[in-house]
């Protein structure tokens, strides 16, 4: 492992990965965060210790950024890919879906500290006094890192017996699947289902864990984007035409309600299931209003790619990682 990374370390100091990024010519990295706490570990139970980054680690990993890059905003991003506006060398726009408390709270003065732009792509449903407290992919999570249960019953018959690690986490990913392919009141009812199932009390995250609307609003005054994650958080391609124009139409609306300016830009839900867009969304997205769309997709963004459909960079955990993705990820390689 410390041959791997000193390997890593001396190709970075060589230049060549800059010098192939010369050849391939101008690019830009979307980074994807979500949360960011004091201790990972102790979210696994409901937002998953895996997206979770630690306060230490990302204040390094924007120090390298704000080092050896350029911090840009996603309305930058889009003046480059509509009206050819050149940014500086090596672009990096800084994202984080969901709408997560810590966002304003702990990233929130990190980001400040190093003066760095961020776009937070807010699931609408989930802000604080609003009608569902609740993100319902926290509430399946828990569900089943708490219930005593045996054994779980997907929609189809199938038996996971939840006492081997590897069928609960299969069968958490069916019940993703089955609440992240349904909207409304279709997707409350399923939540319930499942949480009724696995014999479990209904999950409260609300104001301990998820924005307000003040935290919205304090996000925009502080020089933040916001941008729409839908009301919901469904898989666009898997719910009805109808209810996925309603998730783009109404959260804008309200986020507009909120930040006093009209919503341009959405980052696609990603439960489970494949694909997460496609050309009937992008549709969609147009006829709504937006300008740029960002996937779980990986890889660089170049000049003349759709700005409905923009790639994104997985972020590793520790920030000596970071540069070494960021490098490959210039040249669109993935990682």
């Amino acid at each position: 492992m410390e041959l791997k990374c000193f390997c890593k370390k001396l190709i970075i100091s060589s230049g060549l990965l800059r010098l192939i990024n010369k050849v391939k010519g101008p690019s830009i990295v979307i980074l994807r965060y979500h949360s960011v706490q004091d201790d990972p570990a102790e979210h696994e139970p409901t937002i998953g210790s895996s997206i979770v980054h630690s306060t230490e680690e990302f204040r390094e990993q924007m120090r390298l950024v704000s080092r050896h890059y350029t911090p840009v905003s996603m309305d930058e991003l889009l003046d480059h890919l509509e009206n050819g506006v050149k940014l500086p060398p090596y672009p990096v726009v800084i994202t984080f879906d969901d709408g997560y408390k810590d966002n304003l709270e702990i990233a929130g003065p990190i980001l400040a500290e190093f003066n760095i732009p961020a776009t937070f792509y807010i699931v609408v449903d989930a802000i604080s006094n609003q009608v569902n407290l609740s993100p319902w992919f926290m509430r399946v999570r828990k569900a089943f890192s708490i219930t005593e249960a045996s054994s779980w019953e997907d929609r189809d018959g199938k038996q996971y017996s939840l006492s081997d690690p590897e069928q609960r986490l299969a069968a958490r990913r069916a019940a993703m699947a089955y609440c992240g392919t349904s909207t409304g009141e279709t997707q409350r009812s399923r939540v319930k289902e499942v949480e009724q199932s696995l014999a479990v009390p209904y999950y409260e995250a609300g104001k301990e864990m998820m924005l307000s609307q003040d935290g919205v609003k304090a996000l925009k005054e502080a020089g933040h984007i916001v941008g729409s994650h839908t009301l919901s958080h469904p898989n666009m391609t898997y719910i009805e035409e109808k209810d996925a124009a309603y998730e783009l139409a109404q959260s804008s609306a309200e986020l507009e309600k909120i930040t006093g300016e009209p919503v341009r830009h959405f980052a696609y839900p990603n439960p489970i299931l494949s694909p997460n867009w496609n050309k009937k969304t992008r549709e969609l997205l147009r006829a709504n209003g937006y300008k740029t769309a960002v996937t779980c997709d990986g890889g660089c963004v170049r000049y003349g790619d759709d700005p409905l459909s923009l790639k994104r960079v997985y972020i590793p955990e520790r920030a000596e990682e970071l540069r070494w993705y960021l490098e490959n990820a210039f040249n669109g390689y993935k990682i």
